[in-house]
């Protein structure tokens, strides 16, 4: 197989290669040749060394060959020598004499170049010279500061030494010698009058032959080291007589201003010339950087600057044409640029840029649009760019500052835009060009939940770009650009578009087939993604208009330049976000409803029942469903229309779907309630009680709707407008408040039967665990521990809910367990009593500001009352049943007023009883002898007296008010007088023939009658007004509901409770009378004539 060969190059190419090959070899040669030049006629004090070393590296760096050498070489010696001159500049001087009256001096300097073949020998031979140079004169020191420099020419540098005297310039210096001889009044009248005569007569010297020395420097040339030298130098005397002191600093070089080469013979600059240099030297050393020569290079390249006389100005000229020209293929840092850019000078002098003007310009126009691209591909690369782009934006903003300076003071370069704006618009296309890759795949997505996230996903990028804050506060401090703003404007209107594109895909679509509360989320997090936007963009917006305010938007020439309108933007993209999302709000309110009930069903499986804090009374369930609720609020609160009706309809829709979830949840929190485990245990009660705290803040969530949604303001609203359901969403609160406290109630009853069921209230020591002496203590510890618990755990409104069923429910427990006990012994009470009297303490009925309806006061009243009497004895039973009935005196029963009198006589020990009248009975008068009234008295209880027999009075007229006027007399003790329940029993009664019926009765308390009461105790009865010791009983009837006879009932066996029993509930008796009796008054009833002769005297 034959060889492959590679078809010839056009001859048009093979000749611009050659020629650029030629064109650089004579390019090297050239400049070689000016090297060696310079080289060759080096003048100065040099190091054999380093001249012969620097021959050799340039060979080597030029590639020059032996017969290119010797060529080169011959043309150098051909050509003529250059003309050298010597550049000195004076920067200063240090300690010298004072030689005025202040110890100052008022210095300046002469200066020469004297070739020894003339002859000079005296200081005055060298002053009268016209060839000497002055600096300026520096007044009042003598450590004066000059920086003049001088060009001078030399002859020979071997023969020709550099003069440097320092002078004091006197102004009258006689005059002043004078004046320092002058030591009394006699001589400073002379010296007046001779000072008046020398003015007048002759005229001043001149200064030039007064001033005082100073010092002086003297340089032989030739030791001076090339191509510059600076150097203190020590001030001479020019004799033995001169008072000399001091220093002075010298700079000195040689330069060259006419040189005969081929290229100054071509017509290049100097600053050309270098300019090349450095361009070869550069481009050869490539491994190197624009600031980092080698070091043989670097100092050729010195010295060559020097021997030309180019200033720093021109040197730093060079460095930036060759390193911009540089920038784009190197990695030349950015900050090297910038320190090149703040040396040049902005006034840019013409006899110093030369022939560069133009490529100045152009440089610094490509390096502007290499920056604005440099900007443009920071902003583009976001955010792999944040990390490494500081340093590197700040370095590009201050070259462009510097840039722009430098082209508006260019003439002829004013640039069209200012560098705030060029700026903007490089950021602007970088922002365009993310958003451009990074929405390419919301274009390339066909299901419809896929492109809602991915606009969500996209939506989260712009926000957070939008958020960076790093390279805003750069762009902000350096180069006065909001970022910021420019990010909004450029990605706002791309992503505006592409969200009012989907959303009406959206709502022409069906949702079908798609999963329950996708959609939601999805339209949830889009708009609130959103929201974010607007906000971020009003509140940038309004920074940027402020900051304009204050800053201004100007040219450095201080004239406003036309701005583009990415500066002008008066409004977010987003300001109409609302607006998007209003063909999507009935099935956005169905995928919620769907969304929320998967949250309330995740919620309660994961809620534990434990507070996350000690502090906090509800769950994580609660507190994510609140949170889950406020989230929807800030979504759909900013759905604000201007008209309040379709507003309010919009709450109504949303209050509604608010409603049914806070229900559901309800509802599931019962469900998980462990009711059968309380409270067995802490942990359970714990459990209980964080379920009802979670419905208890749901409930006052929903509650404080009206006040989040402003729904006072907007019914207002309503109402101006027209007829509207402003109600509705009231009726929806309060049905579901309703339905949240039908749950907590029915909850509260379960717990409290539970908690009741597992207490051990059997007060019978048989039926329970612990001694039974300790059944009531540890009852009510148990029941203070729980309540302590419930306290703690549950909310002040629910624990004032659950306080009065538990206490029902142990209240009708008790009185259960004290109905079917009263057969039990004494003992039994006794301790179920002194249980409630704990519990009593417990619940604390004044502590829990609760009224005593809704405590149950009387049914408390009710079992404490039956519990003490079922543990009371029957004597106590019988004392506290005569105590109570004294007390409670009915004066409306209208049976009749008994008037008594009472006195009791201790030396004889009988109590007195006068009967004195009976009043308004309500009975009709007698219709024959058979029937008539009488009083019976006893005193009771019968245990306290030794007389237990009835005192009965004299047969009374049946009519409705008589006197009766008896008195009788009862043995008794004052002891036993005094004693509790102590009482007289008094009956009325009406004979009826053989049956004896009461119309009343009185009970007449002992303790308080006269002569029994102690001396600090008044009568009970005693008639205020009469101050009579007359004692009215109203007559009452017999008490069948009374609960101690009901118990006394109980106690069969107990002779004494059936006697007090019977003698209290007995209406009507049969008086015991003997057979005898009977018979006369059956035979007397026969006979009535018989009987009427034994009728007794009724008006006695």
């Amino acid at each position: 197989m034959s060889a492959v060969v590679s078809p010839p190059l056009p001859i048009c190419e093979e000749f611009d290669r050659a020629f650029q090959m030629n064109a650089t070899k004579t390019e090297d040669k050239d400049l070689y040749e000016e090297l060696l030049y310079w080289l060759t006629y080096k003048v100065g004090r040099q190091d054999i060394q380093q001249h012969d070393r620097s021959k050799t590296h340039l060979k080597e760096l030029f590639c020059i060959s032996n017969a290119v050498l010797d060529e080169v070489q011959k043309k150098v010696k051909q050509n003529k020598p250059p003309n050298v001159l010597l550049k000195v500049t004076v920067q200063e001087a240090r300690r010298l004499v004072g030689k005025n009256l202040d110890d100052k001096s008022n210095v300046y300097c002469s200066l020469g170049v004297v070739h020894q073949k003339l002859g000079l020998q005296a200081d005055e031979d060298f002053q009268s010279e016209n060839f000497l140079d002055c600096t300026s004169v520096i007044e009042g020191t003598v450590n004066p500061v000059w920086n003049e420099t001088f060009e001078m020419e030399i002859n020979e540098v071997e023969c020709d030494v550099l003069y440097v005297y320092i002078w004091n310039r006197c102004s009258d210096p006689v005059t002043l010698r004078q004046l320092s001889r002058v030591r009394s009044w006699r001589s400073a009248r002379s010296f007046y009058k001779k000072v008046k005569i020398r003015q007048k007569s002759h005229p001043i010297e001149s200064p030039k032959q007064e001033d005082d020395f100073l010092g002086r420097v003297v340089v032989w040339l030739k030791e001076l080291k090339s191509p510059s030298h600076e150097a203190w130098y020590n001030l001479k005397p020019r004799s033995l007589h001169s008072n000399v002191f001091g220093d002075c600093k010298l700079l000195t070089s040689f330069i060259a201003r006419v040189r005969d080469t081929t290229l100054t013979r071509q017509g290049r600059s100097s600053l050309g010339i270098y300019i090349s240099l450095l361009d070869r030297m550069m481009w050869k050393d490539s491994a190197s950087k624009a600031e980092d020569l080698k070091e043989h290079n670097t100092a050729i390249l010195s010295d060559y600057a020097v021997h030309l006389d180019l200033t720093p100005f021109q040197i730093c000229l060079a460095r930036w044409l060759l390193s911009s020209k540089f920038h784009a293929d190197r990695p030349i840092p950015i900050s090297y640029l910038h320190s090149l850019l703040v040396s040049l000078n902005s006034n840019f002098p013409k006899e110093q840029l030369s022939d560069q003007e133009p490529r100045l310009r152009e440089s610094l126009e490509s390096t502007k649009k290499q920056f604005l691209n440099k900007l443009k591909d920071i902003e583009a690369n976001f955010p792999a760019s944040e990390r490494e782009s500081p340093k590197l934006l700040c370095d590009t903003i201050k070259c462009l500052q510097q840039i722009f300076m430098k082209l508006h003071h260019m003439p002829g370069c004013k640039p069209q835009m200012d560098l705030k704006t060029s700026m903007s618009l490089a950021l602007k296309e970088g922002a365009q060009v993310w958003y451009n890759e990074k929405s390419n795949k919301l274009s390339s997505e066909k299901g419809k939940l896929e492109r809602l996230s991915h606009l969500v996903q996209l939506c989260e990028q712009v926000l957070q770009r939008l958020h960076c804050r790093h390279l805003h506060e750069i762009l902000s401090s350096e180069g006065k650009v909001d970022v910021s703003v420019i990010r909004l404007t450029a990605l706002g209107e791309m992503l505006a578009a592409d969200i009012t594109f989907v959303l009406e895909e959206c709502a022409q679509e069906k949702t079908k087939g798609f999963d329950q509360g996708q959609m939601a989320k999805m339209f949830s997090q889009l708009f609130v993604q959103t929201q974010y936007l607007d906000k971020l963009g009003q509140k940038l917006l309004q920074g940027s208009v402020h900051l304009e305010e204050h800053e201004g938007c100007l040219h450095p020439t201080g004239t406003a330049l036309a701005s583009p309108d990415v500066m002008c933007a008066s409004k977010s993209p987003f300001e109409d976000f609302r607006l998007w999302f209003e063909p999507i709000h009935e099935e956005w309110l169905q995928e919620i409803h769907a969304e929320g009930m998967i949250f309330i069903k995740r919620a309660v499986e994961k809620d534990k029942l434990v507070p996350e804090l000690d502090k906090d009374l509800h769950s994580t369930s609660v507190f994510d469903m609140c949170q889950w609720f406020s989230q929807q609020e800030e979504l759909w609160l900013q759905e604000e229309y201007s008209e309040a009706q379709k507003h309010l309809k919009l709450l109504e829709l949303l209050c509604d779907v608010f409603c049914r979830l806070a229900q559901a949840f309800a509802e599931k929190m019962c469900q998980i309630i462990p009711l059968e485990k309380c409270p067995a245990s802490t942990e359970s009660c714990r459990k209980v009680c964080c379920g009802l705290a979670n419905m208890h803040e749901m409930n006052a969530f929903m509650m404080g709707l009206p006040h989040r949604w402003n729904w006072n303001k907007w019914q207002e609203k309503a109402v101006k407008c027209g007829p509207s359901d402003a109600d509705n969403v009231t009726k929806l609160l309060k049905d579901c408040k309703c339905h949240i406290w039908n749950e907590i109630s029915k909850l509260i009853t379960q717990i409290a039967i539970q908690i009741t069921s597992d207490l051990n209230i059997n007060p019978d020591p048989t039926n329970t665990s612990s001694p039974g002496e300790d059944v009531p203590n540890a009852l009510a510890m148990t029941m203070e521990k729980h309540l302590s618990l419930f306290h703690q755990w549950l909310p002040e409104e629910i624990f004032k809910k659950f306080l009065p069923v538990m206490w029902l429910n142990l209240l009708e427990e008790i009185d259960v367990l004290a109905e079917n006990g009263q057969q039990k012994p004494r003992d039994y009470h006794t301790k179920l009593h002194l249980g409630l009297k704990d519990l009593e303490e417990v619940f604390c009925f004044e502590g829990n500001n609760l009224s005593e309806d809704v405590m149950h006061l009387n049914k408390y009243k009710m079992v404490a009352r039956k519990t003490r009497l079922l543990r009371c004895s029957t004597r106590n039973l019988m004392q506290t049943y005569l105590e109570e009935k004294a007390d409670m005196v009915d004066k409306n029963a209208d049976l009749g007023i008994l008037t008594v009198k009472v006195s009791f006589s201790a030396s004889v020990e009988t109590l007195s009883l006068e009967l004195l009248n009976l009043s308004k009975l309500s009975v009709t008068p007698a219709q024959d002898d058979a029937r008539y009234l009488y009083i019976q008295l006893q005193l009771w209880p019968l245990f306290l007296f030794s007389e237990s027999r009835r005192h009965q009075s004299k047969p009374i007229n049946l009519d409705s008010s008589v006197v009766i006027d008896e008195k009788l007399e009862l043995p008794a003790t004052a002891e036993a007088c005094r004693k509790h329940g102590a009482s007289v029993v008094l009956r009325v009664k009406l004979r009826d023939g053989v049956k004896a019926n009461m119309l009343g009765q009185a009970i007449l308390p002992l303790c308080t009658t006269q002569g029994l009461t102690l001396p600090n105790q008044q009568p009970r009865y005693k008639d205020p007004k009469s101050f009579s010791d007359q004692i009215k009983l109203h007559l009452q009837p017999l008490d069948n509901d009374n609960d101690i006879l009901k118990v006394l009932q109980t106690r069969t066996g107990d002779a004494e409770a059936k006697d007090f029993y019977q003698f209290m509930m007995r209406a009507d008796t049969i008086p015991k009378r003997s057979m005898r009796g009977l018979a006369v008054m059956s035979s007397g009833r026969r006979n009535p004539k018989r009987f009427s002769r034994k009728k007794p005297n009724h008006n006695c």
